[in-house]
């Protein structure tokens, strides 16, 4: 395959709808506290949210991948 026959608008776009449809999915507007609640974490439990924002760079790379 030919990289330059790829329309990188079209990936890229796909690409960060996939990570705003995220953002969406597990904010506080919709499924947080029950995720959370699920899952079993603290929401007050400092160590394991700083665990969580060190994850968060390389699942924002993962919708890139498949592209």
């Amino acid at each position: 395959m030919h990289m330059h026959s790829l329309n990188w608008l079209a990936i890229l776009v796909a690409a960060i709808s996939t990570m705003v449809i995220g953002f969406l999915w597990y904010s506080h507007l919709l499924f947080a506290k029950p995720w959370m609640k699920e899952m079993g974490y603290d929401p007050n439990d400092k160590a394991k949210t700083e665990e969580m924002k060190k994850t968060l760079a390389r699942r924002m790379a993962g919708p890139l991948l498949p592209a």
